[in-house]
């Protein structure tokens, strides 16, 4: 029940935890600034003890933090971050990735949304990187969308609502559990991005669930340099909606015309592959495309 306004700091413009515990409750941070990274919190877990590091936030709003990384909160090494029914809006990443959040090792997200944040590098509402596991869960009758979030490539900003990245320092396979109970709606007009760079290994996108993923835009998947890995799409329950061209607005802080682009998935990597079981739906609705190379798609 705080509000941190217009606060300044080098690393978390309103919360610097090491090796701590964080919990946050029906709070706004609003307008905090960081030189380095966190524009509204910062926490690192450097203590070999993995039971810490850990923040848990709910019921709370992040709008308008800037940082060079990580526009609202930066957690890194082995943090373990829990959000619950908050939203993240107007954040911004200036010179570096993550445009609202930037974390490693463990992430639960249940029930909330990310809108118009923008970094200038990976990541315009979340980047997650290094290995491990990040839950994304939307609970019966609830909808959380990724709307109007932005990262660049090359000189132009594109959308982007979620980027899943192994670079060469990555530790361990990454897995993505996007979990839309009953009537849940996970609603990401933002395209994903996913790069396994320099090392062995693998990235996998499981949803799970009765209720709807729905999914926006050009979403790589791509392997780059030696890397050796792979990427595992399996839709295990549920429905998979593809947005066709232009079928809803999604605007962004560079274009207030913006309309989602129609929904794609190329998947790159030896032995990769996009599963559809025989308990999940697939919807497309005009100019969609799977396409796995060097891999397989299977419909089961």
């Amino acid at each position: 029940n705080a509000t941190f306004a217009v606060n300044q700091a080098k690393r978390g413009g309103a919360i610097m935890s090491l090796n701590g515990f964080v919990n946050i409750k029906n709070s706004i941070f609003d307008g905090n600034t960081s030189d380095y990274r966190g524009g509204a919190i910062y926490t690192q877990n450097d203590s070999g003890n993995k039971d810490y590091g850990v923040v848990y936030i709910s019921d709370s709003t992040f709008r308008n933090n800037v940082s060079e990384g990580a526009g609202a909160i930066y957690n890194f090494i082995d943090s373990i971050t829990h959000i619950f029914n908050s939203s993240f809006d107007n954040n911004t990443a200036l010179t570096a990735d993550a445009g609202a959040l930037n974390a490693t090792n463990i992430l639960n997200i249940t029930d909330s949304s990310f809108t118009k944040n923008s970094a200038a590098k990976a990541g315009g509402g979340i980047l997650f990187w290094r290995g491990g596991t990040f839950n994304l869960n939307v609970s019966d009758k609830k909808e959380s969308l990724f709307s109007g979030n932005t990262h660049y490539t090359g000189t132009s900003p594109v959308a982007n609502s979620v980027y899943l990245s192994l670079v060469s320092s990555a530790a361990a396979d990454i897995v993505f559990n996007v979990n839309t109970s009953d009537s849940g709606v996970l609603n990401m007009l933002d395209s994903m991005y996913g790069g396994i760079v320099d090392n062995p290994y693998s990235i996998y996108i499981n949803k799970t669930g009765a209720g709807t993923w729905k999914l926006g835009g050009v979403n790589n998947f791509d392997i780059e340099g030696t890397a050796i890995g792979k990427y595992e799409f399996n839709v295990n329950e549920g429905t998979l909606y593809l947005y066709r061209d232009g079928e809803v607005i999604n605007p962004n802080k560079y274009n207030a015309t913006a309309m989602v682009g129609a929904g794609v998935i190329n998947i790159g990597g030896t032995g990769s592959s996009f599963t559809l079981d025989s308990g999940a739906m697939l919807q497309i609705n005009g100019g969609n495309v799977i396409t796995v190379t060097d891999g397989r798609i299977n419909f089961m």
